[in-house]
C-alpha cells in the first residue's frame, strides 16, 4: 500500500535472517529518524535472542525425548523384554518421539531383512535417512522418518539427534543378539554334557549288566533263562531308547533357523539306523553359529561319506563323529573301531572329500586309528578367504 513512511530491519537468528519488521506511516506524517532506527533494531536484536533461545530449549526438550526413548529401548533389548527382531515397537518409538508423519526402519538385507513402518511413510515432505551403525562402524540398517507436506526441513541438529539414537540402538541390538547367542551356545553345551553322560555312563553300564546277564543265562531254553534273555533284550531296547534321546538332546532347541548340529544329528541317525553300531556325536565350540549354510553343506558331506564307509566297509562295531570350530578353523574327526583301510580298491568318495578340502583351502587325511580302525580328519578354514 501506499507509505508515507517506512523502517524496516531484519531479525537473526544464529547469524541467519530469521524475519523481518517494518513500521510504517509514523505518527505526524513524519520520516522515522536514527534514534527510531536504533530503538527498532535493538528491539530486533532481542527478538532474535528470544527466538533463539526459544529454539535452544525446544533442541534440549527434544534431545531429552529422544535420550529417553533411547534409553528405554536398549533397557529393554538388554533385558530380553524386546526381541532384537522386532523392528515394528522401534519405529513406533521413532514416531512417537520425532512427532514426524511416518517412520521406516529397516534391519539386514537382503532375505533376512527385517521392515516395519510406522505412520504413513508415503507421499511428499521432507525425508531424513540416517544408519544404524554397531561395532566398528557395522552398518545394520537404515531409519527413514518423514515429515508431512508444508514441514519444516531437517537440519544438522536434527541428523545429529536421529544418528545418536539409531546408534545406541543398534549397538544394544548387537549385544543383544550376542547375549541370546551365547545363551544358546550354553544350553547347546549343556544338553551336549547330559547326552555325553548317557552314553559314556549309562548306556556303558547297561552294556555290562547285559553282557553279565548273558554270560549267566545258561540254557536259554529254561525257564529260567528265557526269563533272562528277555531282561537282556529289554536293555537293548532301553539302550535304542536312550541313544535316541541322546540324538534329540545334542539337538538345539530351536528348529526355525538353521542348525547344523540339528543338521548332522539326523544324518548320523538316518545313516547308521539298523545298522547296529555304537555310535557317539559330539560339537565342541560355536558351530551353528560360524558355520553357514554353504559350508555346513561340505560338512554334512563329509560326514556322509565317512559314515557310509564304516558301515559298507569297515565291519566296524563302534563310530565316533567329532565336530569342531577351532580358532578360524573347523575340524572334522571320524573315527571307528573297524579293520581299517584296504590295501587297494575304489576310492573316489575318499578323493572327493580331499577335494573339497583343497577347494576351500583346508587339509584332508586318513589313516590308522589306536588301537585300530581308521580315523578320517577334514579341516578347513569356517570364514571363506
Amino acid at each position: 500500500p501506499p507509505m508515507g513512511s517506512f523502517l524496516g530491519v531484519p531479525i537473526r537468528v544464529g547469524g541467519a535472517v530469521f524475519g523481518n519488521l517494518y513500521l510504517t506511516e509514523r505518527a505526524g506524517d513524519e520520516p522515522f529518524d536514527d534514534v527510531d532506527e536504533a530503538l527498532i533494531t535493538t528491539l530486533a536484536a532481542m527478538a532474535g535472542t528470544a527466538i533463539a533461545n526459544s529454539r535452544l530449549y525446544e533442541r534440549a526438550q527434544a534431545e531429552r525425548r529422544w535420550l529417553e526413548a533411547s534409553e528405554r529401548v536398549i533397557q529393554r533389548l538388554l533385558a530380553g523384554r524386546l526381541s532384537p527382531d522386532d523392528a515394528a515397537e522401534v519405529a513406533e518409538t521413532v514416531l512417537a518421539v520425532s512427532e514426524a508423519r511416518g517412520v521406516v526402519l529397516r534391519i539386514g538385507e537382503g532375505d533376512s531383512e527385517l521392515a516395519a513402518t510406522a505412520g504413513d511413510a508415503g507421499g511428499d515432505g521432507p525425508r531424513l535417512a540416517v544408519p544404524l551403525l554397531g561395532a566398528e562402524e557395522r552398518r545394520l540398517g537404515t531409519l527413514e522418518i518423514v515429515r508431512g507436506p508444508g514441514g519444516h526441513p531437517f537440519d544438522d541438529g536434527d541428523r545429529e539427534t536421529a544418528e545418536r539414537f539409531a546408534r545406541s540402538v543398534a549397538i544394544a541390538r548387537e549385544l543383544a543378539v550376542s547375549r541370546i547367542d551365547e545363551q544358546r551356545l550354553a544350553l547347546a553345551d549343556e544338553r551336549e554334557r547330559i547326552a555325553r553322560d548317557l552314553h559314556d555312563h549309562v548306556i556303558q553300564s547297561l552294556f555290562a549288566i547285559g553282557l553279565t546277564l548273558q554270560s549267566a543265562v545258561g540254557d536259554p531254553a529254561s525257564p529260567t533263562g528265557a526269563k533272562i534273555a528277555a531282561q537282556v533284550d529289554a536293555i537293548d531296547a532301553t539302550i535304542r531308547q536312550i541313544r535316541q534321546a541322546i540324538y534329540r538332546l545334542s539337538a538345539p532347541p530351536s528348529a526355525e533357523t538353521y542348525s547344523l548340529r540339528a543338521r548332522i544329528n539326523t544324518l548320523v541317525r538316518q545313516t547308521l539306523e539298523g545298522e547296529g553300531l555304537d555310535s557317539r556325536l559330539e560339537f565342541s565350540g560355536p558351530v551353528d553359529t560360524l558355520v553357514d549354510t554353504s559350508l555346513g553343506d561340505e560338512v554334512a558331506a563329509v560326514v556322509r561319506e565317512a559314515l557310509s564307509n564304516a558301515v559298507r566297509h569297515a565291519s566296524a562295531r563302534a563310530v565316533a563323529v567329532s565336530i569342531a570350530v577351532r580358532g578360524a578353523q573347523v575340524v572334522i574327526t571320524i573315527t571307528d573301531d573297524g579293520i581299517g583301510m584296504p590295501a587297494s580298491g575304489r576310492r573316489s568318495g575318499l578323493e572327493n572329500l580331499r577335494a573339497r578340502a583343497v577347494e576351500r583351502g583346508g587339509t584332508f587325511s586318513i589313516g590308522p586309528a589306536s588301537p585300530r580302525g581308521t580315523q578320517l580328519r577334514w579341516v578347513v578354514p569356517w570364514k571363506a578367504s
